[in-house]
């Protein structure tokens, strides 16, 4: 395996909600969240794989009862699927060690001159701080684009 990305790089511009078993949610930008684990993957991360999709229920989760299966046939679930925000979860100790990878990086890393280098910076480091607390599903933002 050479790294956790299952899609092309930048083929991921929705935007990503996690929600941690705390109930705490954050939206990540597909960009950055490829960034995220790209970076951790870099720092020494190695995913143990995401469980089959969840359904919440407030702030409670319970086990999907199906996984949306393609005509023609059954799906298995892709254990390295980290993108495909479809309610997978990310165990607590993968999401510790995923953060902890992020942030190795950090303290590696020099102050750069770079205003957007910086700004994703910040943002890699946001999403680590979220991911060591605890594990969480990996579903997609509402789009307030679309008027209704």
């Amino acid at each position: 395996m050479c790294g956790p990305r299952s899609y092309p790089l930048g083929a991921t511009s929705m935007k990503y909600r996690l929600t941690r078993d705390d109930g705490a949610e954050i939206d990540v930008p597909g960009v950055l969240w490829e960034s995220v684990l790209a970076r951790a993957y870099r720092n020494g991360w190695r995913p143990s794989g995401t469980e089959a999709p969840w359904d919440l229920d407030g702030r409670t989760r319970k086990r999907a009862l199906a996984v949306t299966v393609p005509a023609g046939g059954a799906e298995r679930w892709r254990e390295s699927d980290y993108f495909s925000a479809r309610s997978q979860y990310v165990r607590p100790a993968d999401a510790h060690e995923l953060g902890a990878a992020v942030m190795r990086g950090s303290a590696a890393r020099p102050s750069q001159s770079d205003p957007l280098a910086d700004k994703r910076d910040a943002g890699e480091r946001r999403v680590a701080a979220f991911a060591r607390v605890g594990g969480f599903v990996i579903g997609r933002a509402p789009d307030h684009s679309e008027t209704g």
